[in-house]
């Protein structure tokens, strides 16, 4: 059976302290708490221990430091220092890093037992097995431009196609006839581009003098009348009978526009002739001269033929040219013949006959041609003799 010591007070050894122990039990979760003159009593746990992390000046932990989900932080963009003592070394998830910094452009490189050293970059050949990509250097300017490509970059960010300065298929209503075409889009091409001012297809014609078009309107039988500098309108013809306006003068001219030339006007100055006149000229026809015509002298001096010989100032008959076939039937009559005019020189034998000469004077008696002289007769009576 279980037996029940009842003590007023307890003492650890034979020189410990006599503690005196509560007359009853506490409540649940209390501890024996001394007052500090070996009485002890029941007292609620109260947490004595540092209130912060920053109290504890040299804290050291007693096993693995479990987050627990959470994340090691610093506030204030402060760092997270991970010094080791000595010659210890960080070593983060079973890779030891070097105690020291190592050269400008060193990289890491492992021993292959976890131990990572700073060394110089010598080789900077990389491969791709497995059929890949051939032995290719990759060079700063590789990674500069690598470094200016963003993340997750594709030909599909609008936002980059748009900065750019290109097009998204999308924003191409004909895209299949922009790519099958085969011209290219040269500097020239958009210098005569930037050349068209915004909105050009908006054509406006110029309305200044000398650029309107023919206004609109009209009806059929008007004309185009002067309104203003530049500007013509439409306008019922209100006058559609001419008056010849009427000359005096030289030439005159009446209301129906027929002109006459007044008599004894047309002198030298109005004729068109190739040459200038001497006094005592005549006109000659001449078709190779100026107006066809041309003044020309009378040639005094030539020489007659035919039946009239001497010159064209002493001209006379030949004789006997005047024959019966060169005067017609009463054509000689004595108003045709001048005293003295004809002899019998120029007459030739029997070219005179009866017939030849008119009746009488005025009309009256009778005419006679003979070789003999004249004898007997009438009043009246012509007597030819040869």
């Amino acid at each position: 059976m279980a037996s029940t010591i009842t003590v007023d007070k307890i003492k650890g050894g034979t020189s410990g302290v006599a503690f005196t122990l509560p007359t009853a039990d506490g409540s649940a979760g209390q501890l024996l708490k001394t007052n500090g003159s070996a009485v002890l009593g029941w007292a609620t746990d109260v947490d004595t221990g540092i209130t912060s992390v920053a109290a504890d000046t040299t804290p050291q932990l007693g096993g693995d430091l479990d987050v627990n989900g959470q994340d090691i932080v610093s506030t204030a963009n402060a760092d997270i220092d991970i010094t080791p003592n000595g010659t210890g070394s960080v070593v983060l998830d079973g890779l030891k890093y070097p105690q020291a910094d190592g050269t400008a452009n060193y990289v890491l490189k492992t021993n292959g037992s976890a131990q990572l050293s700073w060394v110089a970059q010598t080789d900077t050949t990389y491969t791709v097995g497995d059929g890949g990509l051939t032995t290719n250097d990759f060079t700063n300017a590789d990674h500069t431009k690598l470094n200016a490509i963003e993340a997750s970059a594709d030909v599909t960010d609008t936002l980059n196609v748009t900065s750019a300065g290109a097009l998204m298929d999308s924003e191409l209503a004909g895209i299949a006839a922009v790519k099958a075409t085969t011209g290219t889009f040269l500097t020239a091409d958009q210098t005569k581009l930037d050349g068209i001012a915004t909105s050009a297809n908006n054509y406006s014609h110029p309305s200044s003098a000398g650029d309107k078009h023919i206004p609109s309107g009209g009806s059929t039988g008007d004309f185009l009348k002067y309104s203003a500098s530049g500007t013509a309108v439409w306008s019922v013809d209100n006058n559609t009978v001419y008056t010849h306006p009427n000359h005096s003068g030289e030439v005159t001219s009446t209301a129906d526009g027929a002109t006459v030339i007044a008599g004894n006007v047309v002198d030298e100055a109005n004729l068109k002739v190739s040459n200038a006149p001497t006094n005592g000229q005549f006109l000659s026809a001449q078709s190779a001269n100026s107006g066809g015509m041309t003044w020309a002298t009378v040639d005094t001096d030539a020489t007659m033929g035919g039946d009239i010989s001497g010159t064209a100032s002493n001209a006379q008959l030949v004789a006997n040219c005047v024959t019966a076939t060169e005067i017609a039937a009463d054509a000689v009559g004595s108003s045709e013949i001048a005293a003295n005019a004809v002899d019998t020189s120029e007459l030739a034998t029997g070219s005179v006959t009866s017939a030849k000469c008119s009746t009488g004077i005025n009309g009256f008696g009778t005419r006679t041609v003979s070789t003999s002289s004249a004898s007997g007769g009438s009043d009246g009576d012509v007597w030819y003799k040869y």
